[in-house]
């Protein structure tokens, strides 16, 4: 049997400070460095657009119309293309608001790919939408990625401003 010192086997104040010390620190830099990671990740997300008043997912979605703040008419064809990957089963959510973002959806409906969607390229849309015309002035139109896994990260749309006419 190994003979351990005394020394080495005591229990002094040195080493209880030593422990306390690993077992607060240590926790709280890790929550440091997460929060930290987490930041970097999210920044990451934002600042991978093209167009920040538009929101454009970078190189994910280009519409041609309508453009910011165009005057639309019922009905709306709302056409552009976007990569494959921003369809699911060859089409994606379209949504109409009247006012804010946040107020009464006037339609939804689905933008419907032009030609073959399970590709990583551009692909043609369009989307003809009917709505009741009760809106006075603005609106919003979202396009939004068909995102059937329910993946945060895969979680993208544009809002475009409309006006009514």
């Amino acid at each position: 049997m190994i003979k351990i010192p005394e020394k080495y086997r005591t229990v002094t104040t040195f080493s209880k400070c030593a422990a306390l010390a690993l077992f607060v620190m240590l926790p709280l830099i890790g929550f440091v460095v997460g929060m930290n990671y987490q930041k970097t990740l999210s920044s990451a997300t934002t600042a991978n657009t093209d167009s920040p008043d538009m929101g454009y997912p970078k190189q994910m979605i280009i519409v041609d119309y309508p453009q910011p703040n165009d005057v639309i008419s019922n009905p709306l064809t709302v056409t552009g293309k976007a990569r494959g990957n921003w369809f699911f089963e060859g089409d994606f959510p379209v949504t109409l608001y009247c006012g804010t973002i946040d107020g009464p959806i006037l339609v939804q409906y689905y933008a419907t790919a032009q030609g073959e969607w399970t590709t990583e390229d551009f692909v043609e849309f369009s989307s003809t939408l009917e709505f009741p015309m009760i809106c006075q002035e603005t609106g919003f139109l979202e396009l939004r990625r068909n995102n059937p896994s329910g993946l945060p990260n895969h979680n993208d749309k544009v809002y475009i401003p409309v006006r009514f006419d």
